[in-house]
């Protein structure tokens, strides 16, 4: 039998038009989203490590734009490119964020893909399916109330999902690695240590191997858990002190974070609001809480609920929660969920029903 004809197999056909599909539908998500959204930062500024505190602090994408788009080598280039685009992409910044995004979203289609692959053991199925982190991410990040452009909120995305991957394929010298990339982009990433530890915690408590078996995984996982905390103490350190003399943005009134529990209560006050946040991640919200039994994954499903709850009440003190961006790396966790969610109430058993019809 050829892999083609295995199940849940795709053809090359088929291969190519995912493919071509995945290219043009991330193309299109990049152009919309930074021809829609205006830059927030003076793109200039954050390049030359200038721009105000904490935006400054995510360095990552400054590096980038220092490299390209602020550097003579390769800004003419990147100027010509511009010229084919809409007058408001046409600045080397835009087309250097443009290409970083359209590869950024690939990357998380394809990571989310395998992830999809590990949890189902069907290809078909998972090359579809993650196209959801993508419909997620419009919702997230494009649609909504006159939202702006942070150079680093796609690549956040990216991180997370490419997380995700290597925490459910436990490759965890890959993770660490990608934890450490990912704390220059956004402090965020933090997270990502404590989902490692609970999906740990979880697989153990619903392992069903010998009692004598359980904790090994937590020995080989603990030390990767601290270690990466430590990158990530000693990364925002040394940022919190490169950059200490840049000016803080308006209304911090400290260098990590201000707290705006009380704007963000009287904001969800506001009925408009209310529709605003049952958006998030294209209105699957709703389906992941009424179905949160049906994900096959148990450990999956409990980690992903306590680091998204976590997460929204560190944004309720800290963030702007009708900013719903700030929620937009979430989605590296609520696309399996809903993926799975999909497979088991209507993938597999049409599936099934398919296999017993055909033996009958």
């Amino acid at each position: 039998m050829h892999a083609d004809d295995q199940p849940g197999s795709m053809s090359r056909s088929a291969q190519i038009g995912w493919w071509i599909f995945v290219l043009l539908a991330c193309a299109q998500f990049t152009i919309r989203y930074v021809w829609r959204n205006a830059p927030y930062l003076d793109l200039a500024a954050y390049a030359n490590g200038t721009a105000m505190m904490p935006f400054q602090g995510r360095v990552l994408m400054a590096w980038v734009l220092k490299a390209t788009a602020a550097n003579p080598h390769w800004s003419g280039a990147l100027t010509h490119l511009g010229a084919h685009l809409p007058d408001a992409l046409q600045s080397p910044y835009a087309v250097a964020i443009l290409i970083v995004n359209f590869v950024a979203m690939v990357v998380c289609i394809l990571a989310g893909r395998s992830t999809l692959q590990l949890l189902t053991g069907d290809r078909t199925f998972s090359a579809w399916a993650s196209l959801l982190i993508l419909y997620m991410a419009y919702f997230n990040l494009v649609v909504g109330y006159g939202i702006f452009m942070l150079p680093y909120d796609v690549l956040s995305l990216t991180a997370f999902v490419v997380s995700v991957w290597l925490v459910i394929a436990k490759r965890y010298a890959a993770l660490t690695l990608v934890v450490a990339i990912g704390t220059l982009n956004r402090e965020t990433i933090i997270f990502i240590p404590l989902f490692l530890a609970l999906y740990t915690w979880f697989k153990n408590r619903y392992a069903k191997e010998a009692p004598g078996a359980i904790g090994r995984p937590w020995a080989k996982v603990l030390p990767y858990v601290a270690v990466q905390l430590l990158i990530w103490i000693a990364l925002r350190m040394w940022i919190e002190h490169h950059f200490r003399n840049n000016p803080l943005e308006g209304s911090m009134p400290t260098r990590w974070f201000g707290i705006r529990l009380a704007g963000n209560l009287r904001s969800l006050m506001k009925p408009p609001q209310w529709a605003l946040l049952l958006s998030l991640f294209g209105f699957t919200l709703p389906l992941f809480i009424a179905k949160f039994n049906k994900i096959g994954d148990r450990a999956l499903a409990h980690s992903a609920a306590i680091v998204m709850a976590l997460w929204a009440v560190a944004m309720l003190l800290v963030g702007v929660v009708i900013e719903i961006r700030i929620f937009s790396e979430l989605a590296a966790f609520m696309m399996p969920c809903i993926a799975l969610i999909l497979w088991s109430e209507w993938i597999r058993p049409a599936a099934q029903s398919r296999a017993r019809m055909q033996e009958e």
